[in-house]
């Protein structure tokens, strides 16, 4: 609706923000309705996104309506945007996937390499065993829910979506704490490590060398941990006040967050 109204052409109609009004609604009680909400509502937002996007021409021509030039100039930044979000999505499954390889790799490293004198566990990271086992289980699960969700309704394969809602949260809660120690031990400076063969036939060690460098992925965490700060910062009073609430909903993010994103 908002955007026919804009994209009318010189009819003097204005789209505008009312800040008092307010919607409550009641939500989902159980992971079944979660899953038949989030199927409408995305699928909804999906479509409704790739109309806007189809009207690009018509969002941004300052020829076909009278709104003001720095509303034209918000306007273009924003389809810039939208578009790039739109385009992501279709991404999100493999970025996700890659954030948890990428960060638990090196979780793995700073544990049973660095952390760790064991022969074993040095021997256990190189052979790459448990990366292998738990991203083939992570790869598995995202493709056959691709498989159950076409093939059966939402209803019959509930015992299976709350099985993998419950490993992935899991993995998404590991993974944090995983991502939170490596980026302590780590640093922003961390040594250079090679591998260094100290004897013929025998497997490479890891030793840290006095070159330095900047780590751009401890940058990324750290930019990816504070966003979920922000809500805090921008509204501290309300946070004390309901310090239960808060707490409670960002547990419960994080959890589902995987699921939203490989499941939903």
């Amino acid at each position: 609706m908002c955007l026919q109204v804009y994209i009318k052409e010189h009819t003097g109609y204005t789209v505008q923000y009312i800040p008092d009004a307010k919607a409550f609604t009641d939500g989902p009680q159980s992971l079944t309705v979660l899953m038949k909400q989030r199927r409408r509502w995305m699928n909804g937002a999906l479509f409704g996104t790739a109309s806007v996007v189809g009207n690009l021409n018509k969002m941004v021509s300052c020829g076909r309506n009278d709104h003001p030039w720095y509303r034209q100039t918000l306007m273009i930044l924003y389809m810039i945007y939208l578009t790039t979000l739109y385009l992501l999505q279709f991404i999100t499954v493999g970025a996700m996937f890659v954030t948890v390889v990428v960060f638990l790799d090196q979780f793995f490293k700073v544990l049973f390499v660095e952390q760790s004198k064991s022969e074993f566990m040095v021997n256990l990271y190189n052979s790459r065993i448990l990366q292998k086992i738990l991203f083939s289980v992570y790869l598995g699960m995202v493709f056959l829910s691709t498989f159950v969700s076409i093939s059966l309704p939402i209803d019959r394969a509930m015992s299976y979506f709350r099985i993998v809602s419950i490993f992935m949260g899991i993995l998404m809660i590991t993974s944090i704490v995983g991502i939170t120690y490596f980026l302590s031990q780590r640093g922003f400076y961390p040594h250079v490590s090679e591998c260094v063969v100290v004897q013929k036939g025998q497997p490479c060690e890891w030793q840290d060398q006095p070159e330095t460098y900047f780590s751009l992925l401890t940058l990324a965490g750290v930019i990816m941990l504070s966003i979920y700060l922000m809500p805090i910062l921008m509204r501290p009073l309300d946070f004390l006040a309901n310090f239960k609430n808060y707490t409670l909903g960002f547990l419960s993010y994080m959890v589902m967050m995987p699921v939203f994103t490989n499941v939903f």
